[in-house]
């Protein structure tokens, strides 16, 4: 009795010092939130700049667009226009040689072809009437000539333009991507270091809870109470934001619901460190990235299976109904994203309860994240806010997990 007593004021004293250290008092008005927060809004004001500078780059190119689709459909009628006058030219000198002076009208032909124009001219030098007319015929023909060569002119640095403009949108449309990048990592590993303040105030109301079982069990001579089970250490924050949420898929599919219940107590004076994901028995589950599963059948956990992502990202999948696939003997098989690892359940210590898939995150296979603030992300839910703390009293249901590396002894 006096041992389990002197582990627990040592697990209880090691706690307080951990909180102390990670999580000052005050989870709101934390400096460690505070310091999320001013990086949040940094990397969405960044975020927003290259927004801006994006759409601005997309309006120009659109208007420079707008600008070559004219040009290039004005040449072609340009190109029909001073065919016509070439050849209407040829046709009034023709008639004006039409007397006999073959030679004459050669020439004027040898320099219409080589729009030579002051040639035809002097060529064409019969009636003053008839001359008049191919006068008027050339200069119109010159002037068109020299405004399709400008049309293309300008086709040539409009095009020039919109490839510049194409290259400066899409190095925005980068830029856009890596600040959301940044702020969505930014918000995740925010989200985390509330939830790393919760869990470890809900672990202090557990470890209290404990010791105050078991000075009340000192005090009356009564049976002492079980001692607190082992639990990993919560993962480091700033790993949430390595967790490919926008790339994974809901690893229950179909009609699905879960709050955010991390932190919550269990049996054994843990605290829960997954999303219970409630949907209908026998709903698939998948993958949610390519790795090996590797089955476990019973515990706490009943039909469980741990998938470690080639990444070398850990998730969790407990209370399966039953599994899908054919494992090798030492429970392992191939699985690729999207496929399906089993079915939601209540086994293990579920037994008898709602149905509904336990699921882990552990980044790098360390510790575990809160799950909420990424399965919002992938499976497309609403956000909701966190639930009231609940009283340090220990339920039936708890879930065992084998971790897929040498577990953390925790408080």
């Amino acid at each position: 009795m006096r041992g389990w007593l002197r582990s627990a004021v040592t697990v209880a004293v090691a706690l307080v010092t951990v909180m102390g250290a990670v999580v000052p008092a005050g989870a709101e008005d934390s400096p460690t939130v505070q310091r999320a927060r001013a990086r949040l809004e940094a990397a969405r004001a960044e975020a927003a700049a290259a927004t801006q500078a994006y759409v601005d780059a997309v309006g120009l190119l659109g208007r420079t667009e707008v600008r070559v689709a004219g040009l290039e459909a004005r040449i072609p009628r340009l190109e029909a226009k001073s065919t016509e006058l070439r050849e209407l030219l040829a046709q009034r000198a023709a008639d004006l040689y039409s007397g006999g002076n073959a030679s004459g009208l050669i020439a004027v032909q040898q320099a219409i072809d080589r729009n030579d124009l002051t040639q035809v001219g002097r060529a064409a030098h019969l009636a003053d009437a008839a001359q008049a007319d191919v006068d008027a015929n050339a200069d119109e023909y010159e002037a068109t000539q020299a405004s399709l060569e400008a049309t293309r002119d300008e086709l040539k640095t409009a095009r020039e333009e919109q490839a510049a403009q194409a290259d400066e949108a899409g190095r925005h449309s980068d830029e856009v991507n890596v600040a959301l990048e940044r702020a969505n990592s930014i918000l995740r590993e925010a989200e985390q270091e509330q939830s790393l303040q919760r869990y470890f105030a809900a672990m202090q109301a557990q470890q209290n809870a404990a010791l105050a079982a078991a000075l009340a069990a000192l005090s009356t001579g009564g049976p002492p109470p079980d001692e607190p089970d082992a639990q990993q250490l919560p993962a480091d924050p700033a790993l949430a934001g390595e967790i490919p949420v926008l790339t994974m898929p809901c690893p229950v599919t179909g009609l699905v619901t879960f709050v955010d219940d991390w932190g919550q107590p269990r049996s054994g004076w843990r605290v829960h460190q997954g999303t219970d994901m409630f949907a209908p028995a026998g709903t698939p589950n998948i993958a949610v990235g390519n790795g090996v599963a590797r089955a476990k059948v019973g515990g706490l956990g009943g039909n469980s299976i741990w998938l470690v992502t080639d990444d070398g990202h850990a998730y969790y999948y407990a209370h399966l109904e039953r599994f899908e696939g054919v494992f090798a003997e030492d429970g392992t098989r191939r699985v690729v994203q999207g496929e399906v690892v089993g079915y939601t359940g209540n086994t293990g210590n579920a037994a008898g309860g709602p149905m509904h898939t336990h699921f882990q995150i552990h980044p790098r296979a360390t510790g575990p994240l809160n799950p909420f603030p990424l399965l919002r992300d992938m499976c497309a839910i609403p956000s909701a806010p966190p639930p009231p703390p609940a009283p340090p009293v220990a339920p039936d249901v708890n879930v065992e997990t084998t971790a897929p590396v040498a577990p953390i002894a925790g408080p």
